[in-house]
């Protein structure tokens, strides 16, 4: 998700920060730096992104903040799918990778629902209602997790566009203002 939210060619401005170093030994410290650094940081780090480490001064936090302030501005994928390329926010990279895991999200609990379902159909058979009520409130549950992720999705799709309709607004306030006062916006 991040990296579809900044987009491969930014990553290069990304620094990564690891805390907490005087809570452990150095030899600790290291050890999960290198398995941070191999495995869960390791696909942002092969594009240009920096581990920077912070031993909580005040020093290691202006360290980091003048490596970031190095940095040359780029534009994010997102900010360019979104404003350059004027994508609905489920069509972005990003969005679509909120969705690929809500989707299996779905995918796994409709899986889950038809175990769930053969199981009370065997309970059923067998006059076991114990069993049968059991399944049936797991059922229940699944069901509202089900749409509870179907909400989310669209939840999310609907935020953006009333977010982006209250920045239309003010932006044609804006503009009706400075045709009003002959180029002068009054804020």
């Amino acid at each position: 998700m991040f990296r579809e939210l900044c987009g491969d060619s930014s990553l290069k401005n990304v620094i990564l920060v690891t805390n907490m170093w005087g809570e452990v030994t150095e030899d600790v410290g290291e050890t999960r730096e290198r398995e941070l650094t191999t495995n869960f940081f390791k696909p942002v780090l092969d594009k240009g992104a920096q581990l920077a480490r912070h031993h909580n001064t005040t020093k290691s936090a202006h360290d980091i903040v003048r490596r970031i302030m190095e940095n040359r501005p780029i534009t994010l994928q997102i900010q360019r799918e979104l404003v350059d390329e004027g994508k609905n926010i489920i069509d972005t990279a990003a969005g679509e990778a909120v969705n690929k895991e809500l989707n299996e999200q779905m995918r796994r609990h409709q899986v889950e629902m038809k175990a769930i379902q053969e199981d009370m159909m065997k309970a059923f058979n067998e006059k076991d209602e114990e069993t049968r009520k059991e399944l049936e409130d797991e059922m229940r549950k699944l069901r509202e997790q089900v749409k509870k992720t179907k909400m989310d999705s669209e939840g999310m799709a609907s935020h953006y566009r009333a977010e982006k309709e209250a920045a239309e607004k003010r932006m044609n306030e804006m503009q009706h203002q400075l045709d009003n006062r002959g180029g002068c916006i009054v804020m």
